[in-house]
């Protein structure tokens, strides 16, 4: 399901930016790989949406989800950090604990001790950000910056190349990436119930049904959410139930 060198991960991006059926799915393998490569335990990524402040545009992993909202809600982190001054950044433990507060010691109290952010610069300006979460309190050496910042810049890519369906506005297309982000998150919650797993192992069965299936991950999801309004509607009414009887 990941990459296994950084270059067989460019390339996989390449192969599906080309195809752009899934902007959504893309940017959660991107996230996957990068995550990997960089034996980081997380990955999220935060975006500027023009007069609505900021939101959640993917994540590699349930508990980068939950910080990345928490972020969100507090409105201060590394992300926040790297949007507004359009530079990387990097905070460790014990340092960590203390930053952003209260975020700082929410992400050391889910078992991360260094968390580094990396713009997703557009012409300029910064639309968004990459965070990547460590279980060690690590500062990246020159090569896995470059290869970070090389991932923010393939998703800023994924975001803002053009769509066939004629959507040139960049805002447009970012909040189709969350629209596709919110069905991924839904089919996430549908498994974790029927399955009685946790969010995180819904998570990681949902890539797995795309990678076996070999279809984008939002349109599993989908079919996922479709699957579930067609039994409800059939729960409505059955007719061999609660129709009328025959004369």
């Amino acid at each position: 399901m990941n990459s296994t060198t950084a270059a067989q991960a460019f390339a996989d991006a390449a192969s599906r930016m080309v195809s752009r059926s899934d902007v959504a799915g893309d940017l959660v393998m991107l996230l996957v790989d990068c995550a990997d490569l960089l034996g980081a335990q997380a990955a999220g990524l935060l975006v500027t949406v023009p007069n609505d402040g900021l939101d959640l545009l993917s994540s590699s992993s349930h508990r980068a989800r939950e910080l990345e909202l928490y972020e969100l809600q507090h409105g201060s982190g590394p992300c926040i950090e790297a949007i507004r001054t359009g530079e990387q950044r990097t905070v460790t433990s014990p340092e960590l604990g203390a930053a952003w507060p209260p975020l700082g010691g929410k992400i050391v109290a889910n078992g991360f001790h260094s968390v580094h952010a990396f713009p997703l610069n557009w012409h300029g300006t910064a639309i968004g950000a990459l965070n990547v979460f460590h279980t060690d309190p690590l500062v990246l050496d020159d090569g896995d910056r470059l290869l970070a910042q090389t991932f923010a810049d393939l998703a800023t890519a994924v975001v803002a190349q053009p769509l066939d369906n004629g959507v040139t506005s960049l805002r447009d297309q970012i909040m189709a990436a969350i629209e596709g982000r919110t069905v991924i998150e839904q089919a996430k919650g549908i498994i974790a119930f029927r399955e009685n797993l946790e969010m995180g192992d819904a998570f990681s069965r949902l890539l797995e049904l795309a990678a076996t299936s070999g279809r984008p991950l939002s349109r599993v999801a989908g079919d996922i959410l479709t699957s579930v309004s067609r039994s409800v509607g059939r729960d409505q009414y059955d007719p061999g139930v609660d129709g009328p009887e025959e004369v």
